[in-house]
């Protein structure tokens, strides 16, 4: 399953077997859509709750029903400490100037290109069992400035831990969507005026009343998250949010890694467990441009009724291309 997996999402160099894409331009709008106010997607299946895991789990365990197998999931990332520790807040005030610097992306243009792909752990619970299956998803936007835009999204074929998960498993297994809309008809969370530079005005304009102030920083993070699905950031917006994020407790850099497409990034995270299960939810900066590359999601200390080893990365995304054509 593992190779497969990397057969589907390891190569992922934006220019590696991509021919040029020019559709039509797309509004701001997050690159996929997602429940609301948590990030677990639920599903009724007939008399089965479909629980497809995406994001922060917001799953709660139904009893000491023990899991039949364990699911394949990516290993965590290599991550090689710093020979001197280094504070979180010191380290990405360096990536905000180098960012601001960096003339990335350059701006050849007004349309917001966004090329996301993901892979995602999705389970469907019954009573007594659970059936988890790795999903690959792409997603591609194009968004202008008045609003008007194309989305386009594919899910690659779920891959399970053996012949009868599969069985099992109830919904499509692959999928393809794709939607346009005119100025004004799919209007976004964070509108059609760039983001703020100055890191409290960005602090403002990321705020939502749901999840609820009380998570604490990890609530900053997601919603920096959903810009990112949303909008190709400038160097100074994207400084600003690297200025936002030394702003945050709890926040530690965790030293240098190598990306799910081999590049390599700063790792900084937060430990955190509103969304039901103690996890580590991991950012991934480019040391010389800042550029933010992913963010990867793992379960640390407990899988509630999820067939995963402890520690699971349940989620990692990684922005493949975000420029301006």
């Amino acid at each position: 399953m593992r190779t497969r997996i990397q057969d589907l999402l390891g190569p992922l160099d934006p220019m590696r077997d991509e021919p040029a894409v020019q559709p039509p331009p797309l509004p701001p709008r997050p690159a996929f859509e997602r429940s609301a106010p948590s990030r677990g997607r639920w599903l009724l299946a007939g008399a089965t709750v479909t629980a497809a895991v995406v994001g922060l789990l917001a799953y709660q365990a139904a009893g000491p029903t023990t899991p039949q197998g364990t699911a394949a999931t990516p290993a965590p990332l290599v991550i090689t400490a710093p020979a001197t520790a280094t504070p979180a807040a010191q380290r990405l005030t360096e990536l905000a100037q180098r960012a601001r610097t960096s003339g990335v992306p350059q701006p050849t243009g007004t349309t917001e290109y966004i090329e996301l792909r993901a892979w995602y752990l999705n389970s469907q619970t019954s009573e007594d069992n659970t059936v988890s299956a790795v999903v690959p998803e792409i997603h591609r936007t194009w968004a202008n400035p008045d609003g008007s835009g194309r989305a386009e999204s594919e899910q690659a074929e779920p891959e399970f831990r053996n012949d009868a998960d599969r069985a099992e498993w109830d919904g499509p297994t692959t999928s393809t969507d794709t939607d346009s809309w005119g100025p004004g008809e799919r209007p976004s969370a964070f509108g059609t005026g760039r983001p703020p530079i100055d890191p409290d005005a960005l602090a403002q304009y990321l705020h939502r009343p749901n999840p609820p102030d009380a998570i604490g920083p990890v609530k900053t993070l997601v919603a920096l998250q959903d810009l990112l699905r949303d909008r190709v950031l400038t160097p100074t917006e994207r400084a600003a949010a690297l200025n936002l994020l030394a702003q945050l407790p709890d926040i530690t850099y965790q030293g240098t890694t190598t990306d799910r497409t081999g590049r390599t990034a700063d790792a900084f995270s937060l430990d955190s467990a509103y969304g039901g299960l103690p996890a580590r939810y991991t950012l991934l900066i480019a040391p010389d441009t800042g550029v933010i590359l992913g963010n990867e999601e793992m379960l640390t200390s407990a899988a509630g009724k999820l067939n995963v080893t402890i520690p699971a990365v349940v989620e990692y995304e990684t922005y493949v291309r975000a420029e301006f054509q």
